[in-house]
């Protein structure tokens, strides 16, 4: 089985401007938990998780989600390696 088989087409995505409560929306209604983050370029910069946002909320600040940035929730990117069809780089 290859990845193309089984990876989710169409992605949605936000930006680092995008606030929490935004980004919270797009994983409510796309039924996901995680969002990359994209520059205006198309360059992914990292990840948001619903846990992500839920930590921020819970211990960094007592602001209101639709205060929140994503930039200030993100995790960061891992470096990619490629995988060969055996799953081993």
């Amino acid at each position: 089985m290859r990845v193309e088989e089984v990876m989710t087409k169409g992605v949605s995505f936000c930006n680092p401007d995008t606030n929490a409560a935004a980004a919270a929306e797009i994983m409510w209604t796309q039924d996901c938990g995680v969002l990359p983050v994209l520059e205006n370029s198309g360059r992914v910069v990292g990840v948001v998780t619903d846990r992500d946002l839920f930590i921020a909320r819970a211990h960094k600040t007592a602001a209101l989600p639709s205060s929140q940035w994503v930039r200030s929730c993100i995790g960061s990117l891992p470096s990619a390696r490629r995988a060969t069809t055996s799953g081993r780089p």
